[in-house]
């Protein structure tokens, strides 16, 4: 009686730690396939990465933090450095070819605060817009022979071809940020309204 006894409770656990296994096991399932719908469906901002993204094909060391993104011309990737604007390190699309070009400027002497250099195409440009001035010159020679002159302060810049440069202020009382459209050629710059009005919007 006792063996027998024994064997039905060994039974019985046996038999309630499966249900409470099969139970747990529901339960994960079921959260999984919510959390799931929760992410496909309802779209919240939660956003999950993988942990390999992407893949390096090539990488070189640049050994210091004071060079920034300026450009690419001629199947060459452009960096300039903020400790020496008037020099460009290059490479090419392999990384490999490293090249140094020295800017050469004969524009008289202005008290630059923030000189950046932009490279495209054929063309480089060295703007600040705490001045505000921005230069124009040729890769082939890295000569800065091209002065835009009639321009507003700015803080950021972009050129769109030879003659154009888009252009980031303030303009309002409530110095939110503008975009505006700079060309040489006659001497007009162009402000886009609504992007002022939509950043004083999200700040208040």
């Amino acid at each position: 009686m006792i063996s027998k006894t024994s064997e039905q409770v060994t039974g019985k656990a046996l038999f309630g730690f499966l249900v409470l296994l099969s139970a747990v096991l529901s339960a994960v399932i079921f959260l999984f396939i919510c959390s799931e719908r929760i992410m496909h469906y309802e779209n919240p901002f939660i956003r999950r990465y993988p942990r390999h993204a992407t893949m390096f094909r090539n990488e070189l060391d640049l050994k210091y933090n004071s060079y920034y993104f300026a450009g690419t011309s001629g199947g060459r990737i452009y960096l300039g450095n903020s400790t020496a604007p008037l020099q460009l390190f290059s490479v090419d699309k392999n990384l490999g070819n490293q090249k140094v070009d020295r800017i050469i400027f004969n524009g008289g002497k202005i008290l630059f605060h923030r000189p950046t250099v932009r490279v495209q195409n054929h063309y480089f440009y060295l703007t600040d817009g705490t001045v505000p001035v921005i230069f124009r010159g040729s890769s082939k020679d890295w000569t800065l022979n091209k002065k835009f002159n009639g321009l507003p302060y700015f803080d950021q810049a972009s050129p769109m071809d030879s003659g154009r440069i888009v252009l980031r202020s303030n303009k309002g009382n409530d110095l939110a940020n503008i975009l505006g459209v700079f060309d040489n050629d006659n001497g007009r710059l162009n402000y886009n309204e609504r992007s002022a009005a939509k950043t004083a919007r999200r700040r208040f």
